[in-house]
């Protein structure tokens, strides 16, 4: 079916932080009552609230124009351009830093707020940007761009359907991500509990600690008696990725560098493709395997990602590689890295002013607390089945997302019908 097409700015507020008003790094707070939204935060999959950053009363105020309201959309203008999400909720006074637009609908009688949402999220709106950037040295999201931009304008009844059905794919996205969250905080507790607080089952099954199991003291605090601490690379070959920066091809490889790196993926859009010479000669330096460990290295320091598909097809550039694939402890050597202590160890030993990193010798020393293996076996016992949901549940997500992307077109195109009614004219 034949819809008439509007411009879309011509029904949204859109707003950007003004030029002069954008924030120096020194100006980022740990915590204060007033978050931003900046473009690291803002990820393929959404905002990623524990990325957010924080600033002072005065900067959020002085910018009333990109103080947030739910249901406001926000959207990156620079870098990685056009990653989107709908503020569903605020519990906090938030703005945007200078590489996001705010965007607000201001005609909801004639657009559904989550229909515009799903427009920009479109492999529709994702070409448009690409045709934009084309010949760009430096990619850039215009205001104007959004004047330009032409979508269907078709009745609010056939919008609410197909808001319904794609937000129907959303809420099992969304529950499988709860699902995740759960399982990692049982198998974090269960590590706490047995590696950090010594709470493991003795020989009687009690809790080792407070039932009187022997304590020694080391370097590093006390530790159960026939425990000790060794290097990383004592336990597993630590290397890094390629440092060199091969051809960017239309088809090949994905070249995967710290930025694209998420909690249980990897944002794969935004690498750049090489060839197939440079993946082998990338992966005779550091090829990466099911079970191994990755660490961005600069940037957002400590960010780790557990590989788990079955066949790898993507190469690293300056990324930690912890070849976990060569042992049988990979999910004790994951839960280890991302406890709370490693990432205050990790944080005291970053360098770099401008850009933080952390060096390969300095991931290569990291102390490991060495139990015995009987133990490695019991907790790999525990854990092995919740790491296999969780990976089978990230598969998922990643096809429930790819279903949700490309139905839209094919629900404005009429390939697939939705309930007919009027059409605006």
């Amino acid at each position: 079916m034949k819809y008439n097409t509007v411009k879309i700015g011509d029904y949204l507020y859109i707003k950007g932080r003004i030029g002069w008003k954008g924030l120096k790094k020194g100006e980022y707070l740990d915590y204060s009552d007033y978050r931003i939204i900046n473009g690291k935060s803002l990820t393929e999959n959404g905002i990623d609230w524990e990325e957010c950053d924080y600033i002072s009363k005065e900067r959020y105020e002085e910018s009333p124009e990109i103080m947030l309201q739910e249901n406001d959309i926000v959207i990156t203008k620079d870098g990685t351009i056009g990653k989107v999400d709908i503020i569903r909720e605020l519990d906090f006074p938030t703005t945007v830093a200078s590489g996001l637009f705010v965007l607000r609908n201001i005609r909801p009688d004639i657009f559904n707020t989550m229909f515009i949402y799903y427009i920009l999220k479109s492999p529709y709106f994702k070409n448009f940007i690409e045709s934009r950037k084309e010949g760009s040295v430096i990619p850039h999201l215009y205001q104007k761009d959004f004047v330009e931009f032409d979508v269907p304008l078709i009745g609010l009844e056939k919008q609410n359907k197909i808001v319904e059905i794609l937000e129907t794919i959303d809420k099992k996205i969304n529950t499988n991500i709860r699902i995740i969250n759960c399982i990692e905080n049982i198998y974090d507790s269960l590590f706490k509990q047995w590696f950090i607080d010594f709470e493991f089952p003795n020989k009687d099954g009690l809790p080792y600690k407070s039932s009187g199991g022997v304590m020694v003291e080391c370097e590093l605090g006390e530790i159960p008696e026939g425990w000790n601490y060794v290097g990383l690379n004592e336990i597993c070959e630590v290397k890094d990725g390629t440092h060199e920066s091969p051809k960017q091809v239309v088809e090949g490889f994905p070249l995967v560098t710290s930025k694209h790196l998420r909690k249980n993926s990897i944002d794969f859009s935004s690498a750049k493709l090489i060839s197939s010479k440079d993946f082998e000669k990338v992966n005779k330096r550091s090829l990466v395997e099911r079970h191994d460990i990755l660490i961005s290295m600069i940037g957002t320091v400590g960010r780790l990602y557990l590989v788990q598909d079955k066949f790898v097809n993507f190469a690293i550039k300056n990324i930690g590689l912890i070849k976990s694939s060569k042992i049988t402890d990979y999910e004790f050597i994951y839960c280890y890295l991302k406890s709370s202590s490693m990432k205050v160890y990790i944080s005291e030993r970053m360098a770099g002013s401008t850009q933080q990193y952390i060096s390969l010798s300095e991931l290569r020393k990291i102390p490991v607390i060495k139990p015995s293996n009987e133990l490695l076996m019991a907790f790999k016992n525990s854990v092995n089945s919740l790491f296999e949901k969780i990976y089978s549940m990230t598969v998922e997500i990643g096809i429930l997302e790819d279903l949700r992307d490309s139905l839209l077109p094919k629900l404005l195109s009429g390939a697939i019908e939705v309930p007919d009614e009027s059409v605006v004219d």
